[in-house]
């Protein structure tokens, strides 16, 4: 296993954090209110992002993929992707505060690690606009699910 750390400050004894603590955090509420999404409800769970008419989050492992479902319940490890209200999707994680700094510049094309959750690798959280990911690879399971972007300058 990687030398990578959930930070989480929600955590069991045994040091693992539940997976709604998580996910249920005072920025990510932040980021859900600011980008005027709602959860999932349960009898749209598995829709393709790209067919939701409305705004919501859910969570899912493929989220650069357009083809994915949302789905209500956080899964270990999963992704918190937004659906706002212009039809774009928006992948919230953590990463590197350089990483984050240069990608919200948006001067140029960078390569960021996302993750997650926040790690002792990844302590910024951030959110991507899936239309600025021009390439991405798959998630590295060794190491907490990173997601490797190229995410493009504005």
């Amino acid at each position: 296993m990687a030398n990578v750390t959930i930070t989480s400050p929600q955590t069991l004894s045994g040091g693992f954090a539940t997976t709604a603590a998580m996910y249920d955090t005072p920025i990510r509420e932040s980021a859900r209110t600011k980008n005027g999404v709602k959860l999932i409800p349960i009898n749209l769970e598995g829709e393709l992002i790209s067919a939701l008419k409305e705004a919501y989050y859910g969570y899912c492992y493929s989220p650069v993929s357009r083809e994915t479902g949302l789905f209500a319940k956080p899964a270990f490890l999963g992704f918190e992707v937004h659906r706002i209200p212009n039809g774009d999707a928006v992948i919230v994680g953590f990463a590197n505060a350089d990483a984050v700094k240069a990608m919200e510049a948006g001067t140029q094309t960078i390569s960021l690690d996302l993750y997650p959750v926040e790690t002792n690798e990844a302590t910024e959280f951030v959110q991507v606009l899936r239309s600025r990911i021009t390439n991405s690879k798959s998630l590295d399971r060794q190491h907490f699910n990173k997601l490797v972007l190229t995410v493009s300058g504005l």
